[in-house]
């Protein structure tokens, strides 16, 4: 009996003992207890720093949209259920190329961390999906989705389109060019029959009129104008009358051009003339820029006139076809430069060309104006 109390003592003792050595806090895991906080610590770091190279991306994507005149009701932010991805869907407005919209919103992005992993565009209907990568765990994948608005930018690239040499014929062409509904700036000859009363027309119709004074060209032979023409060895008195004469028969014209007169336009003399009729009516003066020696810019800054120059001429011996994609063309210079001017004769093919491309140019972002506005535009830059 005595032999079995000892042994439950020395078992109480044992147990006590070992007790005593495991729950002292020395012998405690410490180690794997600050490993575990540490880890737990760099998780939530990491989780952060996700966070913010996603937040930062899609901060900057949202200044992009609202600079391309997305507004925010048209922007839907939502997280994809399969793969937790953020897709940004968001409507662009019409009038400039998808090409372009996305070099607006992904170019000189700040660095997030993020790299642009895909672009996807098959149509405007069907829209572009550009998708954004992060090299890191834990980085959501976001995609961008861009659509169509039924809207319109705002702010357009504007071509004005100059119908030289406009004389009123009894046909179907002469009716279309004058019922055409954007604006067109027409080109009257004062020696031409029935100018007035084309002028008269050409106004009720709200089309812009330019004075075409008739000049010495360079050499004279290639000149194929009649009548009064202003020639360089003229007295300033006879060049006055020539153009006080031109001005009586088209009283309402907006800007003076010259017509042919490549050497009048070298001369500064005969220019200063010209320009200061063209400030005595407060019109602005629109050159065919036939020569390098043209001293127009020089004196219409002297005499404080606006001018600007004929950008493009349109072969109007081509097909209807040919002149749509001249005028694409032209439309790409327009984005490019903010602005051209265009010069045609009035021809059936022409006003053909620019009805059947009308919807195409607004789509990519060109406005038909009148020169002045271009002209006055260039003024106040």
């Amino acid at each position: 009996m005595k032999f079995k109390l000892i042994l439950i003592l020395i078992l109480l003792a044992a147990i006590a003992l070992t007790a005593f050595f495991l729950l002292k806090p020395e012998n405690l895991n410490i180690q794997n207890l600050v490993h575990f906080t540490s880890k737990s610590k760099q998780s939530a770091h990491e989780s952060d720093t996700a966070k913010s190279s996603s937040e930062r991306l899609e901060r900057q994507l949202m200044e992009r949209l609202h600079k391309l005149e997305v507004t925010t009701p048209n922007i839907k932010r939502v997280i994809l259920k399969q793969d937790s991805a953020v897709e940004i869907r968001a409507s662009i407005p019409r009038g400039k190329p998808m090409e372009w919209v996305v070099w607006a919103v992904t170019s000189n992005l700040e660095e997030t961390g993020y790299i642009l992993d895909d672009c996807f565009y098959e149509s405007d209907e069907k829209g572009c999906r550009i998708q954004f990568r992060h090299p890191e765990r834990g980085n959501p994948l976001i995609q961008l989705v861009l659509l169509r608005s039924a809207l319109y930018f705002s702010h357009t690239a504007k071509m004005a389109i100059f119908i030289e040499d406009f004389g009123f014929q009894a046909d179907q062409t002469t009716v279309e060019y004058l019922s055409f509904t954007e604006p067109l700036t027409v080109g009257l000859i004062p020696e031409k029959k029935l100018t007035l009363w084309t002028a008269q027309i050409a106004n009720e119709y709200k089309k812009e009129i330019v004075l075409m004074l008739p000049m010495e060209p360079v050499p004279s032979k290639d000149s194929k104008q009649a009548g009064a023409i202003i020639m360089v060895h003229y007295p300033e008195e006879k060049i006055n009358q020539i153009i006080d004469d031109a001005m009586e028969k088209i009283p309402q014209f907006s800007g003076i051009t010259n017509f042919y007169g490549s050497r009048i336009l070298a001369d500064s003399r005969v220019m200063t003339l010209v320009l200061n009729k063209a400030s005595s009516k407060n019109a602005y003066f629109l050159y065919d820029h036939q020569s390098r020696a043209s001293s127009v810019s020089a004196v219409a800054k002297k005499e404080n006139v606006l001018y600007k120059s004929i950008n493009e001429h349109v072969d109007t011996n081509c097909t209807v076809t040919e002149l749509q994609d001249s005028l694409r063309r032209y439309a790409m210079i327009a984005q490019k430069t903010g602005d051209v001017i265009i010069s045609s004769k009035p021809t059936a093919a022409f006003i053909k060309a620019l009805q059947n491309e009308l919807t195409v140019l607004k789509q990519n972002g060109i406005k038909l104006v009148y020169i002045s506005e271009i002209i006055n535009n260039e003024q106040t830059k």
